[in-house]
């Protein structure tokens, strides 16, 4: 009975907005997950004559975060924990973090690569005026292994890093695992290798919502979005 209270406490939500639109941010690489949690939500729902219409909102992350906190949209899917006022964060899934670099580079022949063994490369990160999570996070992360790491040029598109890693001089990026995998190494990116870190390195994948949004729907969708992936 309370799993139902909460559906219906999701479907009342959205049924309350004239639109019924569901605005959301993410951070690239999340579509399968949304995609997922969007299908959880119209089959438990789907007693309740709701229906959900996505619009994604492309802007800076922290753009995003004013707007959940405003009301301006509904939730994001971000793949490190931010914070701020009048946000609810719920960490839901660890997110593997992989390094790129070029498959003619020395280190790319090991199964595995230690962060401070590639302190001598360009990092290739976000700009933090774009994504400071994740560029926080792999600073931090680079930082715990003893170093400060030299900043390339910022990246953005994971697949379109990867082919720039390939075909010029060479750096290195952290980026997350299965967005690497989604980027493929077909014949634009078959230049870089993705390489497993030692030790391992995870972000946190979180639901951000508004504060105001009632907690039984915020479980609802916590529910949904954090469910494991086939």
């Amino acid at each position: 009975m309370a799993a139902e209270d909460r559906v219906t406490a999701v479907a009342a939500e959205l049924a309350a907005t004239p639109t019924r639109v569901l605005r959301v941010g993410m951070s690239p690489g999340l579509g399968a997950r949304l995609a997922r949690g969007l299908e959880i939500l119209r089959q438990t729902n789907s007693e309740l004559d709701v229906e959900l219409e996505l619009e994604l909102v492309a802007m800076p992350v922290l753009e995003q975060l004013a707007a959940i906190a405003r009301g301006e949209m509904d939730m994001a899917l971000l793949r490190a924990a931010p914070a701020g006022e009048g946000l609810r964060i719920l960490g839901l899934w660890p997110e593997p973090v992989v390094a790129a670099l070029p498959a003619s580079h020395p280190l790319a022949r090991r199964p595995a690569v230690r962060l401070r063994d590639l302190a001598d490369l360009p990092l290739r990160i976000p700009a933090r005026a774009w994504d400071p999570l994740f560029h926080d996070f792999a600073l931090g992360a680079c930082r715990a292994e003893g170093f400060e790491p030299r900043l390339g040029r910022p990246a953005r598109d994971p697949a379109d890093t990867l082919v720039e890693i390939g075909n010029g001089p060479p750096t290195w990026a952290l980026i997350y695992a299965d967005a690497g995998s989604a980027a493929g190494l077909d014949a634009g990116t078959a230049k870089a290798s993705v390489l497993r870190l030692d030790p391992p390195l995870s972000a946190c994948g979180c639901l951000v919502v508004s504060t105001a949004k009632a907690p039984d729907c915020v479980q609802s969708l916590g529910a949904a979005f954090g469910s494991n992936m086939p």
